[in-house]
């Protein structure tokens, strides 16, 4: 696959992971979708991702998304309580080491479950696509959270790796324009992202690399 091609489908996959993503209750189906398609681009497997992209978001993963959908309903849930926990600490005027010591353990918290969901979105859709379609919708949240954590610190190298791909593409407003960044997260920044996780996850997903 030429880099050219590649680029064009991962445009394509991006803009509709995003619109697919706008409504919040369908994250976990799209992030599933688009880990599923950028692991074929990884292999370099198959084509017309795009059409792949839709597929999956529609009939994968069981039932409304399986525990895909659970465990992002849980991140969501996880997100609301952050924010509330910062109005708390803020509108109680925390400051010097107790403010120090809560934010940095906020923080550890927050890598490390980024660092679980980055392996269990990706080890997810391999049991599904391992899975016959009478089985996709019996891949439970408990086994693939379990997995996701054990890989999380047993692949602690790829964890870190992923995770400074997503916290660049995460900064991108901080350092850009907004001329620049709604046009780069629209047509390209989520998937290509994705992409670069999916590089580094394979291998001990046992996910072969594209020979060319």
């Amino acid at each position: 696959m030429s880099a050219f091609t590649l680029m064009a489908d991962i445009v394509i996959v991006n803009m509709l992971f995003v619109l697919s993503s706008l409504p919040i209750v369908t994250g976990g189906m799209a992030i599933r979708a688009a880990n599923v398609v950028t692991g074929y681009m990884v292999e370099g497997r198959g084509s017309r991702y795009g059409l792949h992209y839709l597929r999956e978001f529609r009939y994968g993963g069981g039932t409304f998304g399986g525990a895909s959908t659970q465990w992002w309903g849980i991140l969501v849930a996880i997100g609301l309580g952050v924010i509330y926990q910062q109005w708390v600490i803020f509108q109680a005027g925390v400051d010097g080491p107790l403010l120090n010591l809560t934010q940095g353990l906020t923080l550890s918290g927050i890598l490390i479950i980024a660092g679980i969901s980055v392996w269990f979105f990706a080890l997810q859709a391999q049991l599904d696509l391992q899975a016959t379609p009478e089985k996709q919708q019996k891949a439970p949240l408990g086994e693939t959270l379990g997995r996701s954590v054990i890989l999380t610190f047993q692949q602690l190298p790829r964890t870190l790796g992923a995770l400074l791909c997503i916290g660049a593409a995460a900064s991108l407003p901080l350092w850009t324009s907004v001329a620049v960044w709604i046009p780069a997260y629209f047509f390209a920044v989520p998937a290509l992202t994705l992409f670069l996780v999916q590089l580094l996850v394979a291998a001990p997903l046992g996910r072969g690399l594209a020979s060319d």
